[in-house]
């Protein structure tokens, strides 16, 4: 699979965070980037990307507790709706194939009604979608000012969360099927591991996403002096 990857290494000086409410509700409607950059607080960046706004969904499947109290969020994202049909691209394929062949298979063999194949293939291919779109309800991905969160997992829910100290590189990778629609993958690599540890997958607006996260590490981390810069 062909891919294309954008890689980005933010500098990250000390900076003093600016203070703004703390969110204690998770139903809000929307939540824009909680800050902008003063012109005389040194920044490297001006300010937070104001057209990414945060979606919270109201009963949206993020565990107790997961958000601090005086955590700011920054971004609060799913996959996109895409993902549903995307991810399982493949099998759905597959199983569109192995009803066709099965249909002509039964022109010689007439083993059983060609309307019985035709729902059979109809059925395989809702059950997979509507497992896969209960795995896009499971997956939230959140940005705060103190860390990166991955949540996902239908049967067994796998929290990821690391500092914001400890993101070493961000990555946009974009398959065939996301440089298509518009969308793309963003990796983080943290220190301490030498590779990849958590993705946000297949997400709008990649490239917008992943500078509020630059920025956000800019503005945030405590790192500082050039040994903290990656």
């Amino acid at each position: 699979m062909n891919l294309i990857t954008a890689t980005s290494k933010p500098a990250l000086p000390r900076t003093s965070p600016t203070p703004a409410p703390s969110i204690s509700r998770l139903d809000a409607t929307k939540i824009k980037t909680p800050f902008t950059a003063s012109p005389t607080e040194g920044c490297a960046d001006d300010s937070l990307n104001p057209d990414i706004e945060t979606k919270i969904h109201t009963g949206a499947l993020i565990p107790a507790n997961i958000i601090q109290p005086g955590e700011i969020i920054i971004l609060l994202i799913k996959p996109s709706p895409l993902y549903i049909v995307l991810a399982p691209l493949r099998i759905l394929v597959l199983i569109a194939l192995a009803t066709v062949l099965l249909f002509v298979t039964n022109q010689y063999l007439n083993f059983m009604s060609a309307r019985d194949i035709v729902i059979l293939g109809v059925l395989l291919i809702l059950a997979r979608i509507s497992w896969q779109f209960i795995e896009w309800l499971s997956r939230t991905y959140i940005l705060t000012d103190q860390r990166i969160i991955r949540i996902k997992g239908v049967t067994r829910v796998q929290v990821y969360e690391t500092p914001l100290s400890n993101i070493q590189q961000t990555e946009v990778i974009r398959s065939i099927r996301e440089q298509l629609t518009g969308l793309g993958t963003i990796a983080f690599a943290t220190a301490g591991t030498g590779f990849v540890d958590a993705y946000w997958v297949m997400i709008d607006r990649p490239f917008e996403v992943q500078q509020t996260i630059i920025k956000t590490i800019n503005r945030y981390s405590p790192r500082n002096g050039p040994s903290s810069r990656i």
